[in-house]
């Protein structure tokens, strides 16, 4: 994962997009812009491998996409405090497969 090699930019990127949150923040309708395309091109890629494996209950296929990124983010920040516990390409690969798993091969929802 490339973000593994640069760990300055992933540190300014968390803290950033953390700090947008906040009323009157600059950087505000960027992360909205951003996140919201990023749900979209995920979204889209979904759809995409939905249709090829004839899936056809596309319920999940926004809280995946959703939360494929919340975990990308939130290993990064847990990667940036602890690097030598956190494998950030291993650990993403791995949540995002049990993510994709769970949209094309649903087992019924645990909530």
């Amino acid at each position: 994962m490339a973000n593994a090699r640069r760990a300055g930019i992933v540190q300014a990127f968390s803290v950033l997009s953390a700090e947008s949150v906040t009323d009157g923040h600059p950087g505000h309708a960027y992360f909205q812009e951003r996140y919201r395309n990023l749900r979209a091109e995920v979204t889209a890629a979904f759809e995409e491998v939905c249709a090829e494996r004839g899936v056809t209950d596309r319920t999940t296929v926004a809280d995946a996409a959703a939360s494929i990124l919340a975990v990308m983010d939130g290993l990064q920040v847990q990667w940036l405090l602890a690097p030598d516990a956190v494998d950030l390409g291993r650990s993403s690969e791995f949540a995002i497969e049990a993510i994709v798993a769970a949209v094309l091969e649903p087992r019924g929802r645990v909530l």
